[in-house]
């Protein structure tokens, strides 16, 4: 069958895919199962592309600055110092803090870079771990800015996923299963998996998620 040769290749079709493509093929309803997945993955890429086009601005923004402070702290500010010099007078707090943190990254931008590259790994490494991840997954969920975008993130692709599931003829057991693969965040996957708990043990879904807020 189709669902089969997808199996085949999980590289290029997944799970919830694979998943719906057999669904429509037992209820015979394929073309509009084709039809909702198309959408969500539109919709998907169409977020993607949101938020890159959002980011954009800051980052150009810190980067420019960046720039703007290095070329200062180079072309600016040794001249200033020599004009200070000559006039006697001190030079003034925030400058010498700011040379300060210049020249200090400057003396140390190899053992800068290492370190940093050492905590990515680590980070990366530690992250394979599940209690890790969870704490990890707890702080991105709670963040200030961040946390709302992971978290509203979380809900649209899970409600949409299993909105396309229950429309197209799986029961709502087997929808939430498979709803709850496409969630990253295992914090929120955890919220999911409780639902769903609280659903297969007849009190429903409501008082489950209330335990999440």
């Amino acid at each position: 069958s189709l669902t089969e040769a997808m199996k085949e290749h999980p590289l290029v079709f997944n799970k919830l895919f694979a998943s719906v493509v057999e669904v429509g093929e037992y209820t015979g309803r394929l073309a509009p199962a084709l039809e909702q997945m198309a959408d969500i993955l539109e919709k998907e890429k169409e977020a993607k592309a949101k938020a890159i086009r959002t980011l954009m601005y800051p980052v150009a923004i810190i980067g420019l600055s960046l720039i703007t402070l290095v070329v200062l702290m180079l072309v600016a500010l040794p001249p200033l110092l020599n004009v200070f010099e000559k006039m006697g007078t001190g030079v003034p707090l925030m400058t010498r803090i700011i040379i300060a943190i210049f020249s200090f990254v400057s003396a140390n931008f190899m053992n800068i870079g290492i370190g940093l590259g050492a905590t990515v790994i680590s980070l990366s490494v530690l992250r394979r771990f599940p209690r890790v991840r969870y704490w990890m997954d707890l702080l991105q969920a709670k963040g200030p800015i961040i946390g709302d975008v992971t978290v509203t993130g979380e809900l649209a692709r899970f409600s949409r996923t299993v909105s396309m599931l229950l429309e197209a003829g799986v029961p709502i057991s087997t929808a939430l299963g498979l709803g709850k693969t496409g969630v990253n965040n295992s914090v929120i996957r955890r919220a999911f998996e409780d639902a769903e708990e609280s659903l297969l043990s007849g009190h429903g879904l409501t008082p489950a998620l209330k335990r999440h807020p």
